[in-house]
């Protein structure tokens, strides 16, 4: 999981997941169990034309996270298991489960207080796990703005990023379980000093949102309108946001750049490839 899924969805500590997820006695409670078969179902080979996403582990861990849910168990490894769950129902097309999972991890997040930046003040929360909070709701808000491409009508229920908001931190830092002190905010210029994958990927969800936004205002929209000038910076900082990409592609020796995706699936509104 780490050599793999962790690459594009860093939102599980390696040094939290090895220290204590998987040590006796935490191993044995039901939201880890949970979390390790969703790794599991991400790991997952689809080779071979007889593979069936909708398979017997895959149909076990959708059993298990509704009897979680049934038991009352609320915790921020409940939720990451239901994310890397509604990941691979999105990546298989598993619908509506997929749709229906986008807004319930949603639902969930809001309810852990993910939402909101109070969380970082909160002194019983180590700083390993308010970067893990941290990067579980922006998956969140990266899943639902893309399940959103495909249902125009989809009312978003992640509220918008604040301009306060923080960015999740270098991922080669983080890995390298080296305590983090400092932060980025999403609109501060140090991200493009040295950004991390996971981090261009929500700036990337983060103007997707301000381009949705901006499309469901009108249809038509008039030259030199308020919507029209935004659609023109939307436009610029995306390229910049594509730039940006292709320089650490070549500088950090990344093999793929999920952001990319984003930026360019409105295109034909805002960007010429």
């Amino acid at each position: 999981f780490f050599r793999t899924v962790h690459g594009w969805l860093p939102i599980v500590s390696k040094r939290y997941f090895h220290e204590y997820l998987i040590s006796f006695p935490a191993a044995c409670q039901p939201e880890i169990v949970l979390l390790l078969c969703c790794m599991k179902l991400l790991t997952t080979s689809a080779d071979g034309e007889s593979f069936e996403p909708r398979s017997s582990l895959y149909l076990a861990t959708r059993r298990l996270s509704n009897e979680l849910e049934d038991m009352g168990n609320f915790s921020l490894q409940a939720l990451q298991a239901r994310v890397l769950l509604a990941y691979y129902e999105l990546g298989y097309a598993i619908y509506p489960a997929a749709y229906l999972a986008t807004g319930y991890c949603a639902k969930y997040g809001i309810a852990l207080g993910l939402h909101s930046t109070s969380f970082q003040a909160e002194p019983t929360f180590s700083l390993d796990e308010i970067e893990q909070r941290r990067r579980t709701w922006w998956a969140i808000l990266v899943l639902e703005r893309f399940i959103r491409l495909g249902y125009p009508d989809h009312v978003l229920l992640t509220p918008e990023p604040s301009i306060w908001d923080n960015l999740p931190t270098d991922d080669d830092v983080w890995d390298n379980q080296v305590i983090i002190t400092s932060t980025v905010r999403l609109t501060a210029t140090d991200v493009f000093k040295k950004p991390g994958r996971f981090a261009i990927l929500a700036q990337g969800a983060y103007l997707l949102g301000c381009v949705i936004r901006n499309v469901s205002r009108s249809e038509v929209v008039a030259p030199g309108s308020l919507q029209d000038d935004e659609a023109q910076q939307l436009r610029r900082t995306l390229s910049a946001l594509l730039r940006l990409s292709d320089v650490a592609t070549g500088a950090q020796n990344y093999d793929f750049c999920a952001q990319k995706s984003l930026c360019y699936r409105y295109s034909p509104a805002f960007i010429s490839p």
